[in-house]
């Protein structure tokens, strides 16, 4: 199963954490692992690339792990221009998640990892 946790702090997406292979189907042919790494990805690039915005990101493509968040130091300006990402991720991955219940897990804690 993969889990998802979305962080927030003052009710602001921060960032995010994925961690798991779906077990839906093979590897390189799940397509519940294959829609969540598009999606995760995107928003990936549509945050540092598009937005230019700092975020952290770590990941492991053998353990399938990634975790992207925004630096430490940014700006509120920052933030609030990333809730777009945030959110439109979320609610794709809840669309996932309502179709592959067994195959993910989608919370939000109000911290930040």
């Amino acid at each position: 199963m993969t889990k998802i946790t979305f962080y927030k702090k003052n009710n602001l997406f921060w960032g995010f954490k994925v961690e798991g292979h779906s077990g839906y189907g093979q590897a390189g042919t799940d397509i519940v692992c294959s829609a969540i790494s598009t999606a995760t990805q995107m928003t990936v690039v549509g945050l540092g690339n598009v937005l230019k915005l700092k975020i952290d990101v770590k990941r492991d493509n053998k353990k399938a792990y990634l975790h992207c968040k925004l630096a430490k130091t940014a700006e509120t300006n920052d933030v609030l221009k990333a809730q777009s990402w945030f959110e439109t991720l979320k609610i794709c991955l809840e669309d996932i998640e309502s179709d592959y219940k067994k195959y993910l897990n989608l919370e939000v804690k109000d911290e930040i990892n």
